[in-house]
């Protein structure tokens, strides 16, 4: 009996060791927000015009940090309906 109790519990801890490994890691998060560029690449268009115009009528939200605006990625989503 010894033997199989020693497996049950061997098994039980790989088990718990799985659903650890299940945590997310930071590849697995999602961004808080892009760059222009990046928003460009997410929505499948090669003119930054588009984005800064939506950024200018208020279609995302956008903070402007010295030279650069970042797009928060919340937005982006449901701009295209996968929020």
């Amino acid at each position: 009996m010894d033997g199989v109790s020693t497996i049950n519990s061997e098994t039980k801890t790989a088990t718990a060791t799985k659903r650890a490994r299940k945590t997310k890691t930071v590849d697995d998060l999602e961004p808080i927000a892009v760059t222009v560029t990046e928003a460009m690449r997410l929505m499948g268009t090669r003119d930054n015009r588009i984005i800064y115009g939506m950024i200018r009528r208020g279609e995302v939200k956008a903070r402007k940090i010295g030279r650069m605006f970042f797009i928060s990625y919340a937005s982006m989503k449901e701009l295209m309906g996968e929020a």
